[in-house]
């Protein structure tokens, strides 16, 4: 996976809203996740773009679970998509994710799960930077 992110130029974050109602309702709103997204790729020296319809895009997902059965469960996932690949056998136009890393839990309260799904993807944004950066050098 790391080498498909050779010479790929700047990246544009994009969080990923379709479940992240429940994720909201403990704290990880849509603008806070972008800020600690980009954030973290700033300081880990990536760089982005906000040019809305570039790519490559870093998509972010955090979905959050209700607490039914006396736990949260939570996924996480960012995956690196770098733009419409066509399938030669059917000329089918899809995105493809490129670059991915996901995980699921489960937790006993909002709290917590907020703090796994931070850290969660805290952490898959340093391996993205480490692999970004280990085939794009910057000066």
């Amino acid at each position: 996976m790391r080498n498909s992110l050779r010479g790929i130029g700047p990246v544009r974050v994009v969080i990923m809203d379709d479940n992240l109602v429940d994720a909201e309702e403990i704290g990880l709103t849509h603008d806070r996740l972008e800020a600690e997204v980009e954030l973290q790729l700033r300081r880990n020296g990536v760089p982005l773009t906000n040019e809305t319809t570039s790519y490559p895009v870093l998509y972010v997902t955090a979905s959050v679970g209700n607490e039914e059965v006396g736990f949260r469960i939570f996924y996480v996932t960012v995956e690196l998509h770098q733009g419409v690949v066509t399938m030669t056998s059917t000329q089918q136009a899809m995105y493809l994710a490129t670059w991915r890393r996901a995980s699921f839990g489960a937790w006993p309260n909002a709290q917590v799960a907020r703090d796994n799904i931070r850290d969660t993807l805290s952490q898959f944004v340093d391996i993205f930077s480490n692999d970004y950066l280990a085939v794009n050098p910057q000066p």
